[in-house]
């Protein structure tokens, strides 16, 4: 066992041993934010059916989503918008799940042998084989539950009929939607997503482009683009309704181990999740198979 490990597993102890007792505790990098739809949808759920549930947050994520927040900061937006959970969330020292990670493989067999264990939940393929293939466990101790729990967008829209390019609106409307953990966000795709805002506006004069996340005409050059190009900054939940009833399709060209080693996306992502739901056209790389 690496000392940087059991130094992770002396902070871990200091914050999920003493005097707490709970039915399920989550660990996070991330949550509250209310940039992230689909934790929020998920971990309030749990925390509403189980009394005992705590959730403790890493925040390392943070930086790449809101370099203007602290993660204390997002902790007390989050007790103001749901106070009745606000003693069940709290900070975590630990860090996130990478393939092909020694330390991340140490981690995750102390927890399958641990004798607390009961099951394993994996919702992406690739994490379910990675377990199997690597024996850190058996495939009678692995729920597989694909995908994830999101907000619907569309329940709202039910009597509203979706505008569509040649039906209710003259121009096609392309979506790219995602936060930026890296320059030009690479690791999501959107150089490839401008790549092929360049060439189909040369060939479709109505087409239209849109990019919801931390992104700007600073990251790449889209001059040639003009304003057919929209940026649409960072949104909380309750914008996605109304912007996906005008979107035609989503483009999420995402690529594994680009961010880092080991790094990776579910397969499709939250956005692609949400906008299809919307009824908008999804169209994304599977390169993990």
């Amino acid at each position: 066992m690496s000392k940087k490990f059991q130094r992770h597993l002396r902070k871990l102890a200091q914050f999920i041993l003493p005097k707490v007792e709970m039915d399920l505790a989550v660990f996070d990098d991330l949550f509250p934010h209310p940039l992230s739809a689909f934790r929020l949808a998920e971990y309030n759920a749990y925390l509403a059916r189980f009394s005992s549930c705590r959730v403790y947050s890493t925040g390392s994520t943070l930086p790449a989503i809101s370099k203007n927040q602290t993660l204390n900061e997002v902790l007390d937006e989050y007790a103001g918008n749901f106070p009745r959970f606000k003693d069940r969330v709290s900070l975590y020292p630990g860090g996130g799940l990478q393939l092909r990670n020694q330390e991340c493989d140490e981690i995750l067999k102390r927890v399958c042998s641990s004798k607390n264990f009961r099951k394993v939940i994996t919702t992406q393929k690739v994490t379910r084989d990675y377990l199997l293939q690597n024996g850190i466990g058996a495939a009678e101790d692995i729920e597989f539950i694909y995908g994830g729990a999101f907000p619907c967008h569309a329940n709202g829209n039910e009597q509203k009929e979706k505008q569509r390019f040649g039906k209710s609106k003259d121009t096609f409307d392309l979506c790219f939607v995602a936060h930026k953990y890296m320059p030009q966000g690479r690791d999501k795709g959107y150089d490839l997503f401008v790549a092929t805002a360049k060439k189909l506006a040369r060939s479709c004069p109505q087409s239209r482009f849109h990019v919801v996340g931390p992104f700007s005409k600073e990251d790449l050059d889209v001059a040639e683009l003009n304003d057919r190009i929209s940026f649409h900054g960072s949104q909380k939940p309750e914008f996605f309704g109304g912007f996906y009833d005008r979107m035609d399709m989503i483009l999420s060209p995402n690529g594994s181990f680009i961010l880092h080693p080991g790094a990776f996306d579910g397969f499709p992502t939250g956005c692609c999740i949400e906008a299809g739901m919307c009824g908008v056209a999804v169209m994304a790389t599977d390169d993990l198979n």
